[in-house]
This record gives structure tokens, sequence and C-alpha cells, in this order.
């Protein structure tokens, strides 16, 4: 009983911000044309930044892989023929722009190059 207790008083306390930085965040999932893959953002704190890249899953279930490595990837879209997935890259901060990725992985093109502060109004 005192171990039940226990865990519950556990369960009760309030978040410190140490644990704000264990959560990880799945968001804004799309379906593949296919039906069989899901890409979404995964978003997680490292130290004191906020890191987001995109991933992938079965749509059946089982193991999710990342498709991008970098600081902040967003929004991933499936192409129409479902072999390519468009997302938002941060690798400049200050410039966002779309690349492309496989749906396999490897490494990503960039779509856009629009110059600085174009985006600046919208963030």
């Amino acid at each position: 009983m005192s171990t039940r207790r226990t865990a519950k008083a556990r369960a009760k306390q309030p978040i410190t911000p140490a644990d704000l930085t264990k959560l990880v965040l799945p968001f804004a999932p799309q379906l593949s044309p296919e039906g069989d893959l899901v890409v979404f953002s995964r978003k997680h704190t490292q130290g004191n930044a906020t890191k987001s890249n995109i991933w992938c899953v079965p749509a059946a279930g089982g193991r999710a892989r990342p498709l991008t490595n970098g600081d902040r990837a967003l929004q991933a879209r499936f192409s129409p023929d479902g072999r390519r997935i468009a997302f938002i890259s941060y690798r400049n901060p200050e410039s966002p722009q779309i690349r492309c990725i496989d749906r396999d992985g490897g490494e990503s093109t960039a779509i856009t190059t629009l110059p600085e502060g174009t985006l600046a109004s919208f963030k």
C-alpha cells in the first residue's frame, strides 16, 4: 500500500522547468497519397533551444525514423505521387526555404532561394 501512495504522491507533483525539456511532441501529421506512410514534425528541447525535425512512420504502425536532422524543419507535405516530401527548412533562420527530400531519406534539395527578409513579415 505504501508503494501506491508514494507513486500517487509523485504523480501530483507540479511540473518543473526540467520536466519541460523532456517533452517530445509530434505535430502536423500528413498521410501519403498511397496511405502507407505518415510524415510529421517532431519538436523537442535541447538545452535552451527548441528543435524540430521531419520524421516518418508506417501508417500501419511501427518504428518512426527521422528524415531530417537539422535544427528546424516544419510542415512536411507529400508530392502528389507520394515519392517526395516538401518542407520548410530553417537552416538559415533569417531566410527559411522550401526543400524536398525523397520519402526514403537522403539529402534534401533546396526548391526556393528567397532573399533574406522576404518572409520576415510572416514571422
